[in-house]
C-alpha cells in the first residue's frame, strides 16, 4: 500500500507524462497542491522532494518547482554505438559535420593510434542531435593509411560504423573509456547551445578492431550534462 506522499508523487508524475505540465513549466504551489490532494503541505513537500531526487523537477527557493527535461540514457560498453543507443530508445538522431580533413598526428594522437608522429590521420568533428536537440560534440581521429576512404564515406553515410566497414573494418570494440565532468571549449559550448560555465560530460575513448585489437578511432566527446545519463554496461565490458 502506498503512503499518501507516494500517491501524490504518482499523480504528479502522470500529469507530467501526459503533458499537463511540459518541460520548463512550473507546478502549482505547495498550498495549491495541498488543497488539490486534501493533505498538509509537509506531505506535498515530501512528494516534491522525491520528484526532485528523481530529477523529474527542480526546486528553487522562491521560484517553486519546475519540470526538467528527461535525460537520455546512453550506454557505454565494448560495443557502444551512437545510433544503436538511439534505436533502443526509439528516438531519432542525426549528425552534422563541422570539420573533416586529413592532418599529421601529434605525439598524443600517434601514441593512442599506435602510429608514428606526423603520420596522416583523419580528423572528424561533428555534432550529434537527438530529436533535433544538440546532445554531443565529437572530435575524432582515424589512421589514414588504414582507412584511406573514411572521410569520403562518412560524408555520404554520416555513420562511423558504415565508414569503417567501407575500408574493411567490419567489427570493432571499445578498448577503454575515461569519463569526467568538464567545461567544454567555448566553440564546443556554442555548438551545443550551452552557457560557457555549464559543465559537460566528457568521454575520451579508444576503439579497436576486434580481430587485431589495432586502434581505429581515438575520440573525445562532450555530452550536454543536463540532457544525458551515462550508463556503464559492466557485463559487456567484461
Amino acid at each position: 500500500m502506498q503512503f499518501v506522499w507516494q500517491q501524490i508523487l504518482t499523480a504528479l508524475q502522470a500529469d507530467i507524462d501526459e503533458g499537463r505540465y511540459g518541460i520548463g513549466d512550473k507546478l502549482p504551489t505547495e498550498a495549491a497542491l495541498s488543497i488539490r490532494f486534501g493533505v498538509n503541505r509537509h506531505t506535498v513537500r515530501r512528494a516534491l522532494q522525491e520528484l526532485a531526487q528523481l530529477e523529474v523537477i527542480s526546486i528553487r527557493k522562491g521560484s517553486g518547482s519546475t519540470v526538467m527535461p528527461k535525460k537520455i540514457p546512453y550506454t557505454v560498453g565494448k560495443t557502444s554505438r551512437f545510433s544503436s543507443n538511439l534505436v533502443g530508445l526509439h528516438k531519432s538522431g542525426r549528425r552534422r559535420i563541422v570539420r573533416a580533413e586529413t592532418i599529421r598526428a601529434d605525439k598524443t594522437i600517434a601514441e593512442q593510434l599506435a602510429l608514428s608522429r606526423q603520420d596522416p590521420v583523419h580528423l572528424l568533428e561533428y555534432i550529434a542531435s537527438v530529436e533535433d536537440a544538440p546532445i554531443l560534440y565529437s572530435v575524432c581521429y582515424y589512421p589514414a593509411k588504414l582507412l584511406p576512404n573514411f572521410l569520403q564515406a562518412f560524408q555520404q553515410t554520416l555513420s562511423v560504423t558504415a565508414s569503417l566497414a567501407n575500408d574493411g573494418i567490419t567489427s570493432y570494440h571499445r578498448r577503454w573509456s575515461k569519463v569526467r565532468a568538464d567545461r567544454p571549449p567555448p566553440a564546443v559550448a556554442r555548438h551545443l547551445g550551452m552557457l560557457p560555465q555549464s559543465p559537460a560530460l566528457r568521454i575520451v575513448f579508444l576503439n579497436a578492431q576486434v580481430e587485431t585489437n589495432l586502434p581505429v578511432e581515438y575520440s573525445t566527446a562532450w555530452f550536454v550534462g543536463d540532457k544525458i545519463e551515462i550508463n556503464f554496461d559492466h557485463l559487456n565490458n567484461g
